[in-house]
């Protein structure tokens, strides 16, 4: 007999945010507040357990090489949910302290609006 998971897993989803960073559609002038709740909106409405997951650059890691081969955009200092998001927002990305930035400025807007979120749980 196969074991099926439970209801409650069913309903459970995995964004890797990255991703989702880059096949949402930024909106001109888009705020980080305003993105961050198309990309949770973008997740089907049927999951209700939502896990936010995404890599990390780490110094002096064995893919160094390839992100350099990549290119790196410049550093920018992201401090508020209300700051735009750059129009070259592949190039900002490509930089491990721009993404961290974005990803810290992401959750705190998704914890500071929970009810949004409604009965779904991030």
């Amino acid at each position: 007999m196969l074991n099926l998971p439970g209801i409650d897993i069913l309903h459970t989803y995995l964004l890797d945010v990255i991703a989702a960073i880059r096949v949402v559609k930024k909106d001109h002038n888009d705020t980080i507040h305003r993105f961050t709740w198309r990309v949770i909106n973008s997740i089907p409405k049927q999951h209700l357990t939502i896990f936010i997951v995404c890599d990390t650059y780490k110094e002096h890691s064995i893919k160094d090489g390839e992100r350099e081969k990549r290119g790196t955009g410049k550093q920018y200092l992201l401090n508020s949910p209300d700051m735009e998001i750059t129009s070259d927002f592949n190039m900002f990305i490509r930089n491990g302290k721009n993404k961290e930035s974005l990803l810290n400025i992401m959750e705190k807007t998704i914890i500071h609006d929970s009810s949004k979120l409604k009965s779904r749980i991030v």
